[in-house]
Protein backbone atom coordinates (compact mmCIF):
# COMPACT_ATOMS: atom_id res chain seq x y z
CA UNK A 1 0.00 0.00 0.00
CA UNK A 2 1.90 3.17 -0.92
CA UNK A 3 0.90 5.94 1.51
CA UNK A 4 0.05 9.76 0.45
CA UNK A 5 2.48 12.42 1.65
CA UNK A 6 0.63 15.93 2.02
CA UNK A 7 1.58 19.16 2.18
CA UNK A 8 0.87 21.50 4.97
CA UNK A 9 0.19 25.31 4.28
CA UNK A 10 -1.38 27.94 5.97
CA UNK A 11 -3.33 31.13 4.31
CA UNK A 12 -5.34 33.93 6.12
CA UNK A 13 -8.08 35.49 4.74
CA UNK A 14 -9.22 39.33 6.09
CA UNK A 15 -12.59 39.89 7.82
CA UNK A 16 -14.27 43.18 8.53
CA UNK A 17 -14.72 44.70 12.15
CA UNK A 18 -17.47 43.67 13.11
CA UNK A 19 -17.07 40.30 11.99
CA UNK A 20 -17.64 37.01 14.46
CA UNK A 21 -16.00 33.83 13.54
CA UNK A 22 -18.17 31.89 15.62
CA UNK A 23 -20.91 33.28 16.10
CA UNK A 24 -21.43 33.44 12.09
CA UNK A 25 -20.10 29.85 12.54
CA UNK A 26 -23.11 28.95 14.57
CA UNK A 27 -25.65 31.36 13.65
CA UNK A 28 -25.80 30.06 10.30
CA UNK A 29 -26.64 26.30 10.86
CA UNK A 30 -24.35 24.62 8.47
CA UNK A 31 -21.67 24.15 10.92
CA UNK A 32 -24.57 21.12 12.18
CA UNK A 33 -24.62 19.64 8.40
CA UNK A 34 -21.52 17.25 6.70
CA UNK A 35 -18.56 18.28 5.12
CA UNK A 36 -18.59 20.54 8.29
CA UNK A 37 -17.31 19.37 11.26
CA UNK A 38 -17.05 21.26 14.61
CA UNK A 39 -14.30 20.88 17.05
CA UNK A 40 -14.88 22.04 20.28
CA UNK A 41 -12.14 21.36 21.52
CA UNK A 42 -9.68 22.89 19.71
CA UNK A 43 -11.62 25.73 18.37
CA UNK A 44 -11.12 24.66 14.90
CA UNK A 45 -14.34 24.50 11.77
CA UNK A 46 -13.23 21.80 9.86
CA UNK A 47 -14.29 20.83 6.15
CA UNK A 48 -13.29 19.14 2.79
CA UNK A 49 -12.48 21.67 0.10
CA UNK A 50 -11.88 20.37 -3.80
CA UNK A 51 -9.29 22.11 -6.01
CA UNK A 52 -10.82 22.67 -9.70
CA UNK A 53 -9.66 20.01 -10.66
CA UNK A 54 -11.48 18.10 -7.88
CA UNK A 55 -8.48 17.39 -5.81
CA UNK A 56 -9.41 17.76 -2.00
CA UNK A 57 -8.28 20.15 0.29
CA UNK A 58 -8.47 19.58 4.10
CA UNK A 59 -8.91 22.61 5.91
CA UNK A 60 -8.89 23.88 9.53
CA UNK A 61 -10.61 27.03 10.16
CA UNK A 62 -10.54 29.29 13.07
CA UNK A 63 -10.59 32.63 14.60
CA UNK A 64 -7.06 34.86 14.79
CA UNK A 65 -9.63 37.58 16.82
CA UNK A 66 -7.08 39.90 14.71
CA UNK A 67 -9.34 40.97 11.67
CA UNK A 68 -8.70 37.01 9.93
CA UNK A 69 -9.40 33.72 9.44
CA UNK A 70 -6.54 31.35 9.84
CA UNK A 71 -6.60 28.19 7.01
CA UNK A 72 -4.67 25.39 8.11
CA UNK A 73 -4.59 23.12 5.17
CA UNK A 74 -3.25 19.47 3.55
CA UNK A 75 -3.53 18.96 -0.11
CA UNK A 76 -1.90 15.53 -1.74
CA UNK A 77 0.34 18.03 -3.43
CA UNK A 78 1.88 21.49 -3.00
CA UNK A 79 -0.95 24.04 -3.76
CA UNK A 80 -0.83 26.56 -6.96
CA UNK A 81 -1.45 30.37 -6.30
CA UNK A 82 -4.41 30.60 -8.46
CA UNK A 83 -5.68 26.92 -6.13
CA UNK A 84 -5.12 28.90 -3.34
CA UNK A 85 -6.60 31.87 -3.90
CA UNK A 86 -9.51 29.71 -5.41
CA UNK A 87 -10.20 28.18 -1.91
CA UNK A 88 -9.91 31.82 -0.20
CA UNK A 89 -12.89 32.48 -2.29
CA UNK A 90 -14.72 29.16 -1.83
CA UNK A 91 -14.24 29.55 2.20
CA UNK A 92 -14.86 33.81 1.79
CA UNK A 93 -18.65 32.24 0.16
CA UNK A 94 -18.94 30.51 2.99
CA UNK A 95 -18.59 33.51 5.36
CA UNK A 96 -20.22 35.57 2.95
CA UNK A 97 -17.43 37.79 3.38
CA UNK A 98 -17.94 38.53 -0.28
CA UNK A 99 -20.64 40.40 -0.32
CA UNK A 100 -21.22 43.76 1.40
CA UNK A 101 -23.55 43.58 4.66
CA UNK A 102 -22.94 47.25 5.87
CA UNK A 103 -26.60 48.05 5.53
CA UNK A 104 -27.80 45.15 7.23
CA UNK A 105 -25.31 46.24 9.91
CA UNK A 106 -26.38 49.14 10.30
CA UNK A 107 -30.27 48.67 10.63
CA UNK A 108 -29.55 45.97 13.08
CA UNK A 109 -27.99 48.29 15.16
CA UNK A 110 -30.65 50.51 14.81
CA UNK A 111 -33.31 47.95 16.19
CA UNK A 112 -31.16 46.88 19.13
CA UNK A 113 -30.60 50.79 20.26
CA UNK A 114 -34.55 51.27 19.46
CA UNK A 115 -35.76 47.92 21.31
CA UNK A 116 -33.17 48.85 24.00
CA UNK A 117 -34.70 52.62 24.81
CA UNK A 118 -38.03 50.32 24.62
CA UNK A 119 -39.82 51.36 21.06
CA UNK A 120 -40.90 48.55 19.40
Amino acid sequence: MKTKLLTNGELYISTPNIFDFWRTVYSHGWCALKPFVVDKEKLVLKRLFATRSGEPVYCYLNDTNKGSIKVEYQAEYKLHQYEKFDLIDQIAKVFRLDEDLTGFYTEAKRCAIQLQLGFD
